[in-house]
């Protein structure tokens, strides 16, 4: 009967291990350059001015790890200050010196991406942070050989899931256990078979 108990536990703790149990999250974004803003200006009437930027902090991220989470926090802090002002239009500046990594960029991007209220610009070697005004439906049209589809952090769509894609999403990350359910079945099986022949029933 004990092995009944530890092997689930064994095989939680293994699955546990293997990082089965982690979410994966993507985001899908639009690199921004001097041309694509100038045809973003062109069909939008929300216009982008990053020369705006200059007036507002800026932070670099180097290759020192603890500079770079004392980074990621401060911009966090400076971006939950101008939610709760209402200061809309302002933002910070993010700056990747050539010693940065790709996980420093997706740690600057996640922690705007975090504040549903904030948006950011990528911009060549910049991440530019900033608190749209309120969602104001866009009348302007970008078609693909025009620079793409463009996301900038804010989104607007809501698709609710139906219940049978809920129920699926729910029970997707517990088909791992599937293999393991057999041998403990069996297991189960045979201790009961056993424990009725030790001592059958009157």
């Amino acid at each position: 009967m004990i092995s009944l108990i530890c092997l689930p536990l064994l095989c939680i703790c293994y699955f546990a291990y293997q990082g089965q149990f982690q979410k994966w999250a993507a985001i899908d974004m639009h690199w921004f350059n001097d041309t694509t803003i100038e045809k973003w200006n062109k069909h939008f009437e929300s216009k982008i001015n990053i020369r705006a930027f200059d007036n507002y902090p800026n932070f670099y991220i180097t290759g020192n790890e603890n500079n770079n989470r004392v980074v990621v926090q401060e911009v966090q802090d400076i971006c939950k200050q101008m939610i709760r002002n209402k200061e809309y239009g302002k933002g910070v500046t993010v700056n990747f010196t050539g010693k940065s990594k790709y996980r420093d960029l997706v740690n600057i991007i996640d922690a705007a991406y975090s504040l549903k209220e904030i948006g950011f610009i990528p911009y060549n070697d910049k991440v530019f942070i900033t608190v749209p005004k309120p969602y104001k439906p866009e009348t302007g049209v970008m078609t693909i050989d025009e620079g793409g589809l463009i996301m900038c952090g804010t989104v607007t769509l809501n698709n609710e899931p139906s219940l049978f894609n809920k129920i699926i999403s729910f029970l997707k990350p517990y088909y791992i256990f599937w293999p393991s359910i057999i041998p403990f079945l069996l297991m189960l099986f045979f201790a009961f078979r056993r424990q009725f022949k030790i001592h059958p029933s009157n």
